[in-house]
């Protein structure tokens, strides 16, 4: 997983300060997403070890830790060093996200393609395709599949499981997700 964070040389001179300032030499950086209102933040916290389901990545000399359940929404993300309204700090960045200004559909099918957009931006820009093969909105189920280069992607599992924990958690009508690979109806396309 070469490209699932990077750090930039900014930012990871920022953390080797901070570091040492506080004494915790040998640290890394923790990074995580909460889903909460249905968009994804990153969270950052300096961590003596990684924990048993992280996945460790070296960027810039600096070790950052990414639970599974993180990794599919922080995949080809950067952390910089910001100065953003007279304050200063780190903050991630998803370059494949684009813009967070489109508009969808007022449906349960556009709810679920905007925050899927919102959330999971990689699969489109990594050459994947999420589809929505079946909506049964009485039941609050949806079955999604993940193609093109989805398939054969080696966080394709993370980001399923990623989807299916938070996609209940945080879009009204979804009460169960199913996904596979497969042979897809309608394409979850950028708005217009």
């Amino acid at each position: 997983m070469d490209e699932l964070i990077d750090i930039t040389p900014k930012a990871a001179r920022k953390v080797e300060d901070l570091l040492d300032e506080r004494g915790l030499e040998g640290h890394g950086v923790s990074v995580g997403v909460d889903y909460e209102g249905g968009r994804a933040e990153y969270t950052l916290e300096f961590e003596e070890e990684p924990g048993d389901d992280d996945v460790v990545v070296e960027s810039n000399g600096v070790e950052i830790y990414v639970d599974e359940d993180s990794a599919a929404a922080v995949e080809g993300s950067k952390v910089d060093y910001v100065v953003e309204n007279g304050r200063a700090g780190f903050k991630v960045i998803n370059e494949v996200a684009g813009g967070s200004s489109q508009e969808f559909e007022d449906s349960l099918q556009g709810r679920i393609r905007e925050f899927l957009a919102l959330n999971f931006p990689q699969i489109e820009g990594h050459g994947g395709e999420a589809v929505i093969e079946e909506v049964r909105e009485d039941e609050g189920y949806v079955k999604l599949s993940l193609e093109g280069a989805c398939s054969g992607c080696g966080i394709s599992d993370a980001t399923s499981e990623a989807i299916k924990n938070n996609l209940p958690a945080n879009v009204e009508g979804v009460t169960k997700v199913d996904i596979s690979a497969g042979d897809g109806a309608t394409q979850i396309d950028p708005p217009v």
